[in-house]
């Protein structure tokens, strides 16, 4: 079945699901590249479920690596700001703060992230974004 059938077949009152296979889909667009399709599906996900922590992750993700950096903060601040510990939305708009020139603020964000993974017990990604904090402050490299 594809992701119009899918759609087709949904009940038009079931939003949650609805939102699902419009994060489904976007993921597959942001797969070849298709910026644009993925963001429009990621913004209906939102639409149907304005609390859909993927769809505004997989979007914010989407805007950086369009380069639209200024709309991939204010989707990982809405992540954060509805879920605090997600550290993974830390690292990336840490990323994207350090792509900005704000070292001081993408520091912060990576450690509020290891701090995340640390409580999370994910050890790997606890120590990779304790070695990205070391490394972005031991040079001026572009990080992402």
């Amino acid at each position: 079945m594809d992701y119009g059938e899918a759609l087709r077949q949904a009940s038009p009152l079931d939003h949650a699901t609805l939102a699902e296979i419009h994060d489904d889909r976007g993921l597959a667009q942001l797969q070849v590249q298709n910026y644009r399709g993925a963001i429009a599906d990621f913004t209906q996900a939102i639409q149907l479920n304005p609390v859909d922590l993927r769809a505004y992750f997989n979007r914010g993700c989407t805007h950086h690596r369009e380069g639209n950096y200024a709309a991939a903060l204010i989707d990982f601040d809405q992540v954060l700001q509805i879920a605090p510990d997600y550290a993974e939305a830390a690292v990336s708009r840490g990323l994207v703060r350090h792509q900005l020139g704000q070292k001081g603020e993408a520091i912060a964000d990576l450690q509020h992230a290891a701090n995340c993974f640390r409580h999370q017990g994910t050890a790997v990604a606890y120590r990779q974004t304790l070695d990205l904090i070391h490394t972005l402050r031991s040079s001026n490299s572009t990080i992402g």
